[in-house]
């Protein structure tokens, strides 16, 4: 949520499971709802149904606990084919393909608004997995030629930070590097985020604090993000804000994967040591 900043949260979510044949499905839509500071939650069962070839639309607002302050919210998508097959511990045997295919088979929407109307959203699919039954790889690395910042102009970088493992505590330590347009670095630093958490970071506060010049006018000045995370993977949203108008513009940063098919194994690796 973006509580923080005076925006709501609405989310549509997709099932799009008809697509992929015999692993049709309705779901039970769950969701946690964590506390600011992720160290609680609470778990709401049956907030929602969700047909295949549907899509829900669900309001945010009704489920926030704190006031003025972001929180992580996941809401589950539980099969309703796989239901009855659950043990008394609500788990299931299921192989890691079918759960692929369902994931991938869909995005979901989330929407920050205010009540003038104005809104901005993105779709994706999943928060990070940090889940070692389905990938091992939790590392992020984030390249965002796209910050940008003016007297009104700020980019915030949103990094939230989740797990499908039981009893995570995790802290991940993210090292951030702000580029300006001749690809000198102008700014770095390290941020720790707790497990459960989303950190909103200002482009524009961590220029001014390092000694760089106030920006006095309007006219934008273009940065690269480059950001890397080894011990875990992090999600996250790259926000253009507007602090005149009190609007934003909101997009995600994908990982590397979806620009190369071989940028897994010793590929994924060797960048890795790179960095």
């Amino acid at each position: 949520t973006l509580q923080s900043t005076g925006f709501s949260t609405r989310v549509t979510l997709s099932n799009k499971s008809h697509n992929i044949g015999a692993l049709v499905t309705n779901y039970r839509v769950d969701l946690t709802v964590f506390s600011a500071d992720g160290a609680s939650n609470t778990y709401f069962e049956g907030v929602a149904h969700l047909p295949a070839d549907a899509v829900v639309r669900l309001d945010c607002t009704q489920w926030q606990t704190h006031a003025a302050e972001d929180q992580v919210m996941i809401f589950h998508l539980m099969p309703l084919r796989l239901l009855p097959a659950a043990s008394a511990e609500g788990e299931v045997d299921l192989d890691r393909s079918e759960i692929w295919s369902l994931f991938t088979a869909q995005d979901h929407y989330v929407e920050y608004y205010r009540p003038d109307g104005f809104s901005s959203g993105v779709l994706y699919q999943s928060g990070a997995f940090n889940y070692r039954k389905f990938s091992r790889e939790e590392t992020t690395v984030i390249q965002a030629p796209k910050v940008f910042i003016s007297s009104t102009i700020d980019t915030v970088l949103s990094i939230l930070h989740t797990s499908f493992e039981l009893g995570y505590n995790r802290d991940a330590v993210l090292r951030c590097t702000l580029l300006n347009e001749k690809a000198s670095p102008v700014a770095r630093w390290t941020n720790r985020i707790k497990p459960f958490t989303a950190q909103l970071i200002s482009m524009k506060d961590k220029a001014l604090a390092s000694g760089g010049k106030a920006f006095t006018d309007g006219i934008p000045k273009a940065y690269t993000l480059l950001a890397f995370c080894e011990n875990a993977a992090l999600l996250p949203l790259i926000l253009n804000v507007d602090r005149v108008r009190g609007t934003l513009a909101v997009e995600h940063s994908l990982p590397p994967m979806y620009y190369g098919q071989s940028v897994t194994g010793s590929v994924r690796a060797k960048m890795i040591a790179d960095l």
